[in-house]
C-alpha cells in the first residue's frame, strides 16, 4: 500500500492509498486542513489536521483502516498547540513533535505515542526537537537541537528510554546540522549531515554514504529518507546538477536475519 496526498482543483487537500493498481481517495480530516503522514503494514495511518486560519493549533490523529479517527493527544502545553504526528511503526506507536503555538517559533519537542500515552523523549538542553522515524521496536531517531552555535540540530537515536547523540562531533563544534531520517529494526538509521551529506548510523559512528561508492561515478547521495532490515536505503543524490530518486544497495549490511518483531499487540485501539 502506498500512501499520499493530492489536492483538488479547488485547492482541498486530500489523501489517497494506492493498492494493486488502483488508488482510493481517503478524504479529509472534517474541518481541518489535513496532511497524511505514514501508514504501517495493518492499513493504520497516522495525519495532521489544520483548521484553515489555525486557531486550534494543528492536531494529529491515528486512523483506522476502517477510517475511524482517534486524536492523539499533546504533551502538556497551553493551548493551541502544534502536534506533528510524522512516523508510525507496525505496534501503532507513533513518533512526533509537539509543542505551543507561538511566533516566530516554537517549542518543539520530539515525541513518541503508545496506548494513548504522550511522552515527551527529553533534550540535549536546547530546542526544537522531533522525531522523524520509528522502527517496530520503538527506536526512534531524528533531531535535537543543541545550544552551542545558532540553530545547531544534531541526529539523534532513542532506545530503551536513552537519548543517544549520534551527530560524533564534539561539542566545541559550534555550527553543526544533522537529522536522522529513516531507522530500521537493526536500529541503524539514514540522514543528512552539513559535514558528511547523506549518512549512515550502525550503532557505532556516522559514514558517509558517498564514501562508501566509488567517487569516479560523480553521486552526491544529498538526503536519504529510508533503509529497510536488508540494508537499502531510498534517497535523493545529485550528479551534474540534476536531482534523482535513487535506492542503494549495502553490500554487507548485516551478518545476522532481521530481528524478529512481535507484532501481536495492538498498540493503539480506537476504542
Amino acid at each position: 500500500m502506498v500512501l499520499g496526498n493530492w489536492t483538488t482543483a479547488g485547492g482541498e487537500q486530500r489523501g489517497f492509498i494506492y493498492y494493486r493498481g488502483t488508488r482510493r481517495d481517503i478524504g479529509v480530516i472534517p474541518g481541518r486542513r489535513t496532511t497524511y503522514t505514514d501508514i504501517n503494514n495493518a492499513g493504520y495511518i497516522t495525519a495532521t489536521g489544520a483548521s484553515p486560519d489555525f486557531p486550534d493549533g494543528v492536531r494529529s490523529y491515528l486512523r483506522a483502516p476502517g477510517g475511524a479517527l482517534r486524536d492523539i493527544g499533546n504533551l502538556p502545553f497551553p493551548e493551541p498547540t502544534l502536534n506533528n504526528a510524522l512516523a508510525l511503526n507496525n505496534r501503532n506507536q507513533i513518533a512526533g513533535e509537539s509543542g505551543e503555538l507561538t511566533f516566530p517559533d516554537q517549542p518543539l519537542r520530539a515525541f513518541s505515542w503508545t496506548r494513548g500515552t504522550m511522552r515527551d523523549l527529553g533534550d540535549f538542553g536546547s530546542g526544537p526537537n522531533g522525531g522523524q522515524a520509528i522502527n517496530d521496536r520503538g527506536q526512534i531517531t531524528g533531531y535535537m537541537s543543541v545550544l552551542t552555535g545558532f540553530r545547531s540540530r544534531v541526529a539523534f537515536l532513542y532506545s530503551h528510554g536513552r537519548l543517544i547523540n549520534i551527530d560524533g562531533r564534539p561539542s566545541t563544534v559550534e555550527e553543526r546540522s544533522s537529522t536522522g531520517n529513516g531507522i530500521n529494526n537493526y536500529g541503524h538509521v539514514v540522514g543528512a549531515s552539513d559535514h558528511l551529506s547523506g549518512f549512515i548510523y550502525r550503532g557505532r559512528t556516522m559514514q558517509s554514504l558517498n564514501a562508501l561508492i566509488n567517487p569516479k561515478l560523480g553521486w552526491d547521495i544529498a538526503s536519504p529518507e529510508a533503509i529497510n532490515d536488508a540494508g537499502q536505503i531510498a534517497a535523493t543524490a545529485y550528479r551534474g546538477g540534476v536531482s534523482y530518486a535513487v535506492r542503494l544497495d549495502l553490500i554487507r549490511p548485516h551478518g545476522m536475519a532481521a530481528p524478529e518483531i512481535d507484532l501481536s499487540e495492538e498498540a493503539a485501539a480506537l476504542e
